[in-house]
């Protein structure tokens, strides 16, 4: 009314800039309860419960909150209870965390005592999740700590001989 700004919004300007990404976080806070999907480009702190499912560029899951649903994010720190399944290019489960789901990610962190009941898997370019394909494993050469020759040096584990049923490694 009394601004000599042209960009004013009722002349048909713009409004305020949005806020750029790694800015300010949303919070869903302790008391709130949300059914629902919440979806954000930046950074969205959860405390509260919600309901449905989540997808924001970081999300971080506090101590107390309760996710029932699937959480997308770019970054995602869970340090509550999610019930569903967590993909993200960065997963860490602090100590704190009750995860029941499948986690898919690129690097993925889980601190001790963190609670995991589901599988985890590496999301990689070119492979589709559930196709069956796996990463290479590699089988290594062990000696027994324990069994030692005349000479003090360790001796080959099990030839598969001895009736253990272990078949010697190839090497």
């Amino acid at each position: 009314m009394f601004s000599r700004d042209k960009s004013d919004a009722r002349l048909g300007g713009s409004s305020a800039p949005a806020a750029p990404k790694g800015g300010i976080p949303s919070i869903i806070s302790s008391d709130l309860r949300v059914v629902g999907d919440l979806r954000s480009d930046g950074d969205l702190q959860i405390d509260g419960v919600i309901e449905g499912d989540v997808e924001s560029h970081s999300l971080t899951v506090g101590i107390n909150a309760k996710i029932k649903g699937s959480v997308s994010a770019d970054d995602a720190r869970i340090c509550g209870t999610v019930e569903g399944e967590v993909k993200a290019k960065s997963v860490i489960v602090a100590e704190t965390a009750r995860v029941i789901g499948d986690v898919v990610h690129e690097k993925l962190s889980v601190e001790t005592g963190a609670y995991l009941e589901g599988n985890c898997r590496h999301m990689s370019a070119g492979r589709g999740a559930g196709n069956g394909a796996g990463p290479k494993v590699s089988l290594l050469k062990t000696e027994d700590a324990g069994a030692k020759d005349d000479a003090g040096s360790a001796k080959p584990k099990s030839n598969g001989k001895d009736g253990d049923g272990a078949a010697p490694l190839a090497g």
